[in-house]
C-alpha cells in the first residue's frame, strides 16, 4: 500500500501516517528481541499455537534427519576403555572403538524403548573404568545396588512409606517404581551405606567417565546423565523433583 508520496513501506514497519499489518511468520528467535520497528499482531490469520508447535517439531525432525558429514562426525569424540586394563583412549564416532575396547558413549545415556532386565551396559562400563581409576589411587568403589525390577522397587517404596509415614516423605529417599531410574537400568548406588568418603572420589572424578551424583541427599546415587568429559548438572535436592518432571 503506497503512501501519499508513492513510497511503499516494507511489511511490518510503522511509519508516521501508516501501519502495515505484518503477515510474516517469524522463525524461532531463541530469546533474541526483535527490532523495535517490527510489529507482530495477533490476528485471525496468525497460525494457532498447535500449528506453530507442529512446524517447530517438523523443523527439529528435519534437522535430526540431516546426515552428518564425515568431517563433522570426526569432531564428535568417543571415549573407549580397554576391556582388560580399563585404560581410556579418545576416538571419534567414525572410527569407533577397537574390538578389545568398550565404548563409554558420546552422549547422556538414553531411556530404553523396552523394559530392561539388567543394568545399562554402557553405564556398567563407565563404572568399571572409574572403579579401575579409583583403585589406582587407592580408593575402593563398588556397586551396592544397580538394576531393580519394578516389583523390587515397589517393595522398597512401600517399606519407605511405612518408615517415613507418607508418600511425599518416602519419595525423598526411595522413588516410586514408575519414576525411579533403577528399573530403567540407568542408576547405581555406590558404596552404600558405609562408604561416603570413597564415593566422594566418584563425585569429584565421575564426570571423566560420564557419571554424576544426582541428589543432594544421597551421596551414593550416580547416573550416566552426561557424556564422558562433560560437566555434571546441578544436583537435585532429592527424588521428589522427579515427581513433577
Amino acid at each position: 500500500m503506497p503512501s501519499d508520496n508513492g513510497w511503499s513501506a516494507p511489511v511490518g514497519i510503522r511509519t508516521p501516517n501508516l501501519l502495515i499489518r505484518s503477515q510474516m511468520l517469524y522463525p524461532l528467535s531463541y530469546g533474541r528481541k526483535l527490532p523495535a520497528n517490527i510489529i507482530i499482531r495477533k490476528t485471525s490469520q496468525n497460525p494457532p499455537d498447535t500449528l506453530r508447535i507442529v512446524k517447530r517439531i517438523a523443523l527439529i525432525v528435519a534437522l535430526l534427519a540431516t546426515q552428518v558429514s564425515p568431517a563433522t562426525a570426526v569432531d564428535i569424540p568417543v571415549i573407549c576403555t580397554d576391556k582388560a586394563s580399563y585404560e581410556l583412549r579418545i576416538s571419534n564416532v567414525v572410527k569407533g572403538c577397537l574390538e578389545t575396547e568398550a565404548s563409554l558413549g558420546e552422549a547422556p545415556l538414553p531411556y530404553s524403548l523396552t523394559s530392561p532386565k539388567k543394568l545399562n551396559e554402557t553405564l556398567e562400563w563407565r563404572f568399571k573404568a572409574a572403579q579401575a581409576a579409583a583403585k589406582r589411587e587407592g580408593v575402593s568403589l563398588a556397586i551396592t545396588s544397580g538394576y531393580r525390577s519394578l516389583a523390587r522397587q515397589e517393595y522398597l517404596f512401600n517399606q519407605a512409606k511405612k518408615k517415613y509415614g507418607s508418600f511425599e516423605a518416602a519419595a525423598k529417599w526411595v522413588a516410586p517404581p514408575n519414576i525411579s531410574h533403577h528399573p530403567m537400568g540407568l542408576a547405581i548406588d555406590v558404596n552404600y551405606p558405609k562408604g561416603p568418603n570413597s564415593a566422594k572420589w566418584l563425585e569429584l572424578n565421575g564426570y571423566k567417565f560420564g557419571l554424576c551424583r544426582t541428589f543432594k541427599n544421597e551421596w551414593w546415587h550416580f547416573e550416566g546423565n552426561i557424556a564422558p568429559g562433560w560437566k555434571c548438572p546441578k544436583m537435585m535436592k532429592d527424588a521428589t523433583v522427579l515427581l513433577n518432571s
